[in-house]
């Protein structure tokens, strides 16, 4: 995340895919201060920046091939436009992921727009943090996520976990079977076929969401129209300037939790139990992107989860699951009371049994 605010103006339009440097800036898989160490020593050979990353430890050779597939593909909107994949992001987040706002600013503008009812787009436009081409682009690729694009392409979350070696391709192609027709998300079949935990799923989202802010900051830096720092970043060799960054964070502290869970004699008849306002969570995360809530499962009495108080109910299988959360404040730690409703086994006796969920949390 850049720790200057935007600037509204501009500056020439780029007409070529960014480099590899800036990608990665952009994605937050290096921090500044990565990237220009291995940019001094690149001065004193030929090596490729990419690899040099990896050298250095910075980068992991998976992690760079996706970058090198995706930079493909960020030579002009169209190619950006057909590439997209992930969730459907709201347009603040991807105001956020573009450099174009501060969480501070888009704090301000969605006040504005619960008061006044006007559209973010039209605040951000109007108080000079983007151009209207520049939203017209953004506004498109919101349209686009959520869609499943042809191929297999460097957002897509499969081929993420495959390059990462977080699954096997035979584990995709079976996986991406069982999905058709049901509407379910990829990463929720993954995890119930037993392909994949919900910690691994929340790795390749946190990946893909980083990408895609890559490819965010490239679409608005291509064409008229750009805010100040995408039109500043250029490319990130070749002695260009960047904005000073820092790598994201996410940080979870379990301020009150049971140990066990209680099975009553009603609870194992109707064959769930009930358990709200135990729980105690105090969450902080400097993310533009947001964060990935990750649960799971590690008890042979349930069948699947229920949590509440996050937003509409959730219902996870018995593995568990990840829950993407939107950007928080930095400036302060927010508490959230998970309730749950979890369902037994069939034949599940009464009794006390360890607590059957365990949370953690990734910046994505």
């Amino acid at each position: 995340m850049t720790r200057q605010a935007p600037r509204p103006g501009g500056g020439p339009a780029r007409t070529a895919a960014p480099r590899i440097g800036r990608i990665l800036l952009d994605a937050g898989l290096v921090t500044t201060d990565q990237l220009h160490s291995a940019l001094a020593r690149q001065q004193a050979g030929a090596v490729r920046l990419g690899a040099l990353l990896c050298e250095m430890g910075f980068l992991d050779p998976a992690t760079l091939e996706l970058a090198l597939e995706l930079q493909s593909a960020l030579s002009s909107p169209e190619r950006i436009l057909a590439t997209a994949a992930g969730p459907r992001e709201p347009l603040g987040v991807l105001l956020l992921a573009g450099g174009c706002i501060t969480p501070a600013q888009l704090e301000d503008a969605l006040a504005e727009q619960e008061r006044t009812g006007a559209r973010l787009g039209r605040i951000a436009v109007r108080r000079g943090w983007i151009a209207e081409p520049a939203l017209e682009r953004l506004l498109s690729l919101q349209r686009q996520l959520g869609r499943t694009p042809p191929g297999p392409g460097p957002l897509r979350l499969g081929r993420i976990l495959v390059l990462l070696g977080a699954i096997t391709t035979g584990q995709l192609d079976a996986a991406l079977a069982r999905q058709v027709g049901t509407g379910r998300a990829l990463g929720e079949v993954l995890i119930d076929a037993g392909y994949a935990t919900p910690r691994t799923i929340a790795e390749g989202l946190r990946l893909q969401r980083g990408l895609m802010a890559a490819a965010v900051a490239a679409l608005l830096a291509l064409g008229p129209g750009l805010p100040g720092t995408a039109a500043a970043a250029g490319g990130a060799e070749g002695g260009v300037s960047v904005s000073a960054r820092v790598l994201p964070y996410a940080r979870l502290e379990v301020l009150a939790q049971p140990s066990s869970l209680h099975v009553t004699a009603v609870d194992a008849a109707r064959g769930y139990v009930e358990v709200d306002g135990i729980s105690r969570l105090s969450i902080r995360s400097n993310s533009p992107r947001g964060y990935a809530l990750v649960v799971e499962g590690r008890s042979e009495i349930l069948t699947g989860v229920v949590i509440r108080g996050l937003g509409p109910d959730v219902a996870l299988a018995v593995a568990g699951g990840t829950l993407l959360r939107p950007p928080a404040d930095p400036r302060a730690a927010i508490e959230i009371r998970p309730g749950y409703r979890f369902a037994l086994a069939p034949g599940t006796p009464p009794g006390e049994y360890p607590w059957p969920v365990t949370l953690s949390i990734l910046p994505l």
